[in-house]
């Protein structure tokens, strides 16, 4: 069986003779481990960003999706609203260059 007790000693006896070659050895074993980490630690984050932003356009979509009936039933009265408007702006604009159309002062002077 394993003798942990044995094994720490003869590790703490090897740092304590060898520093260097101890500390040197514990780098190169930590760093892959360091490494691997620190890859992982930054998929993660990537994956949370993405569901994050994910779950945001889903949010953003739904309420899009609420809004559109709205849209819907008071759309066709603006729109008409507003086309009859410039339709009849137009008209206006169509007569005054023809001068089918006169001031307030030109029809005052047709009066008299």
């Amino acid at each position: 069986m394993l003798d942990i007790k044995a094994w720490a000693e003869n590790a703490v006896e090897w740092a304590a003779k060898d520093r260097c070659g101890f500390l040197t050895t514990i780098v190169l074993v930590l760093t892959p481990l360091f490494l691997a980490s620190g890859l992982l630690s930054w998929k993660l984050a990537k994956m949370i960003e993405a569901r994050e932003k994910e779950q945001k356009k889903q949010k953003h979509q739904e309420n899009i999706a609420k809004l559109k009936p709205l849209k819907k039933i008071e759309e066709p009265e603006h729109h008409l609203l507003g086309t009859i408007i410039f339709v009849l702006l137009k008209a206006v604009i169509f007569l005054k260059e023809l001068g089918k159309v006169t001031s307030s002062k030109d029809c005052s002077e047709d009066a008299k």
